[in-house]
């Protein structure tokens, strides 16, 4: 079957065939958050700053949360915790007006806290995060959630070197 359609105008600049370079705000998360799974965090980046331009536009809305954690992500794998850790505070205030403070999402915001706050020497407030991730996760998840099972491990493992 043939299509007589004319093909679309394509947002790259490189002619009708090229794909189209996404242009919603979730859209982009979308794709960068594949990106970022193939290990190709410098578009994953670009992308998620540039939907952060737009959702910070509406307000704090939980949308804004994601894009921070995940840019907090991208620099906390990089060894930029001083870029990440502001990025994460911020996504975890954010979450807990959007979904109160003991929503079992924010557990994931909260586990990558600790583990920077454990990173960056700080065993006494990692200890707080763990202990918050695993008290929003508990009797929600099961017990073998893989979240659930590296904040207790951490939080052991932090409480006999205190």
């Amino acid at each position: 079957m043939r299509n007589d359609r004319p093909a679309g105008p394509s947002t790259s600049g490189s002619g009708p065939s090229a794909p189209a370079i996404p242009t919603s705000p979730p859209t982009k998360c979308a794709l960068a958050a594949i990106l970022d799974g193939l290990g190709r965090d410098d578009e994953a980046e670009q992308l998620i700053q540039e939907a952060l331009e737009v959702f910070e536009r509406i307000a704090d809305h939980h949308e804004v949360a994601v894009c921070l954690h995940n840019l907090g992500s991208i620099y906390h794998r990089r060894a930029e915790p001083a870029r990440a850790e502001p990025l994460y505070r911020r996504a975890l205030a954010i979450k807990e007006r959007a979904l109160g403070p003991d929503h079992p999402e924010l557990a994931t915001t909260l586990t990558n806290l600790g583990t920077l706050c454990e990173q960056r020497g700080r065993a006494a407030e990692a200890l707080v995060f763990y202990g918050r991730a695993i008290s929003v996760l508990e009797g929600v998840v099961e017990d073998d959630h893989p979240t659930l099972t590296v904040c207790r491990e951490q939080q052991a493992a932090l409480s006999t070197r205190e």
